[in-house]
């Protein structure tokens, strides 16, 4: 049985006795839906999302014990206000960039990795048996009893993977200060930029270096990922475009995509899916290139855009959210 202060506070902060949260977290690394999603090029991508109950649970333990846990500024996912245009802010104009990928990331954070990463810290005060019943309610049994890994789809790993990486933002962000790079980390993806190339692979071989001294996770690069752009080269950051003048953009595509989206939005041939999808490109449109969804409201009219924007995706029960 676990100390029954944490137990206790998950319980009290779900609405749930606390023999119901024990019960739920025992058999925790099984309470996974998997599906198997095709990624673009080849293969699959494991999602293994928890049950809603255990989710709830995941989110508790969020709040109560994850979110005192150390993020780096460097890490540019899964915080408040901080996203992919940032990502790319950072490593906007003229210079090359380097881009790293690790392989399985959420996966290749095991729970003994966790273990040991808790040890190290200091402020996180929990009992052998809090961590008994952290460890079971966060990590995957990848089908077994046994927590195993991080999953896609618990809402706590990204806030793990960003806390059990801040040893490893620490080295690379002072390396890079050190020898006039920047750096960045959008959860697996590694970007780094400076004035020269020789600089650049300085840096790949440090990140090399240290993944291979340090199992605190252990981490694979994606070698077929891995690349570096020169400033004549389409860079591509998170999905947004780095142009030479300095600036961030959309990208050509994604903005054809919008305003093909828009006119069939004027002719009333979009579904609330494809309209909540379009009203999610046009919000973010406006934090990253705002001159755009403005030539998109002369184009197709403010009233238009604005509908868009102030749109209510329905719920499944059809009343507004």
């Amino acid at each position: 049985m676990p100390d029954i202060s944490l137990l206790r506070d998950i319980a009290l902060d779900v609405g749930m006795s606390d023999a119901s949260v024990l019960e739920i977290i025992q058999n925790a690394p099984k309470r996974y839906k998997v599906y198997r999603i095709p990624k673009k090029g080849s293969g699959f991508r494991i999602i293994a999302q928890p049950a809603r109950e255990l989710k709830t649970i995941q989110r508790s333990i969020s709040k109560l014990v994850l979110e005192k846990l150390p993020v780096h500024a460097s890490a540019a996912a899964y915080r408040p206000k901080i996203g992919i245009f940032h990502n790319a802010a950072v490593h906007a104009g003229t210079s090359p960039i380097l881009k790293l990928d690790f392989e399985r990331f959420f996966n290749s954070i095991t729970a003994e990795a966790w273990r040991r990463f808790v040890a190290s810290q200091e402020e996180l005060r929990l009992s052998r048996s809090e961590m008994a019943l952290v460890t079971r309610a966060l990590f995957w049994g990848e089908g077994s009893k046994n927590p195993s890994c991080l999953s896609i789809g618990a809402p706590t790993s990204p806030l793990i993977s960003n806390a059990i990486m801040f040893q490893f933002d620490v080295e690379m962000s002072n390396f890079a200060e050190e020898r006039g790079l920047r750096y960045t980390r959008y959860a697996d993806d590694i970007v780094a930029s400076a004035k020269d190339f020789k600089v650049l692979h300085h840096f790949e071989r440090h990140v090399r270096q240290y993944i291979k001294k340090n199992k605190t996770p252990s981490l694979t690069i994606n070698e077929s990922k891995r690349a570096i752009y020169s400033p004549g080269d389409r860079r591509l950051v998170t999905g947004l475009i780095l142009t030479p003048d300095g600036k961030i953009s959309l990208g050509r595509h994604r903005k054809r995509e919008i305003s093909s989206l828009i006119h069939f939005f004027r002719l009333g041939q979009l579904d609330h899916e494809r309209l909540g999808y379009l009203q999610g490109l046009l919000s973010f449109s406006l934090s990253v290139e705002h001159d755009f969804v403005s030539r998109m409201s002369s184009k197709y009219g403010n009233d238009v855009v604005s509908a868009i924007l102030n749109y209510r995706v329905p719920r499944r029960d059809g009343s507004p959210r």
